[in-house]
């Protein structure tokens, strides 16, 4: 919550509307929006979460998982056509807005809480996240930003 409302208030600021005319919370795997004459539910703050998430779901129908982890308020979703789609690109995971992978990551902390980092990105930038994620490979050199980010992240919460 502190990434989204942080970043919602900057951007009041920025545009010189009160701070807190519209400010937005990442609550699990959804993006609240409070402020007079919101609504609070918006698509604008939750595509990413209603494309991730919703592709997760449809994998449940072709034979994959899932698990819901409470202390990180994420959703992961492991086997079926998703884990297909991984291990013949090598993926181990790809975590934004949800965490896909081939296998239940829910065993293998060190995998699963770089992945979580981007979660976290992706709710600190709402819908900006997967643009400048990928952006960041494509212009970047080495490791992109993003991912030396989850990997601060992982040893911040492991510190391994």
């Amino acid at each position: 919550m502190i990434g989204t409302s942080t970043q919602s208030i900057g951007n009041n600021w920025a545009m010189g509307r009160n701070p807190f005319s519209k400010v937005t919370l990442g609550v699990g795997p959804i993006n609240l929006t409070l402020g007079k004459g919101e609504k609070l539910l918006q698509w604008q703050n939750n595509l990413g979460n209603v494309v991730f998430n919703g592709l997760g779901l449809a994998n449940l129908a072709m034979g994959g998982k899932m698990n819901f982890n409470e202390e990180h308020l994420s959703f992961n979703y492991y086997g079926g056509l998703l884990g297909k789609l991984h291990g013949m690109t090598n993926m181990g995971a790809t975590g934004a807005y949800a965490t896909w992978c081939e296998t239940n990551l829910k065993f293998d902390t060190e995998t699963y809480l770089h992945e979580l980092g981007h979660i976290w990105q992706s709710r600190s930038e709402n819908n900006f996240f997967l643009l400048n994620y990928f952006s960041s490979h494509i212009f970047g050199w080495g490791d992109s930003y993003y991912e030396q980010l989850a990997e601060l992240f992982k040893f911040s919460i492991w510190g391994k």
